[in-house]
């Protein structure tokens, strides 16, 4: 037999100059670097939108706490005139500087109905020969008037209409922004309308 040939398969590497290697890695280590530029970039534009977010939220808490208050004042104001609407009695004193409501005073109700300033109409039955008592917490003015209770001094109508004889006004010096206190009343004087108006 003759001599046995052994070739081998050597698989072919294909030859990357140097040159092209090391420009190769520049063309990738540019690359990189540009990656890593658009990265900077990026989180600096993300800084900046949750700077944005931290003053969109700041503005929010700060809007929600004024709605906080003013429900919260709402509240309050709508708690006493709940309250004073149902003591009646207590708020027809206060407002007229009574130390208390005549003790024959009946069927009162009142109704507050301003919102930046003080306007409260009560309607209410008393015994005539207590009615002089409503009189003196105030320095009032008397003058003769007609008409209905309902329509006189032009706020809610409230309680049981009557025909007008007689109105009480006065606008206190304590005011100072101006108002006025008026009562009116029927010929008996038995039916009683109070107007409290405080600027």
């Amino acid at each position: 037999m003759g001599p046995h040939l052994q070739i081998s398969c050597i698989p072919h590497v294909p030859h990357t100059p140097e040159s092209v290697r090391i420009k190769g890695f520049e063309q990738q280590r540019k690359g990189r670097l540009r990656v890593r530029g658009k990265s900077v970039a990026m989180f600096g534009w993300l800084a900046d939108i949750q700077d944005g977010m931290s003053l969109a939220m700041l503005m929010s808490q700060i809007i929600k706490r004024v709605l906080l208050g003013l429900i919260a004042a709402g509240l309050a104001a709508f708690a006493g005139n709940a309250y004073y609407q149902t003591q009646p009695s207590q708020m027809i004193a206060r407002l007229l500087k009574l130390d208390r409501a005549p003790p024959s005073m009946t069927n009162a109700v009142c109704e507050s109905w301003g919102v930046t300033d003080v306007l409260s109409t009560c309607s209410f039955e008393v015994d005539p020969e207590e009615f002089a008592t409503l009189l003196t917490g105030w320095p009032f003015n008397e003058n003769a008037a007609s008409g209905g209770s309902h329509s006189y001094l032009g706020g809610p109508r409230v309680g049981r209409e009557f025909p007008v004889a007689t109105e009480y006004s006065v606008s206190p010096d304590e005011f100072e922004h101006g108002g006025r206190v008026s009562i009116i009343a029927n010929d008996e004087r038995s039916l009683v309308q109070l107007d409290y108006y405080e600027e």
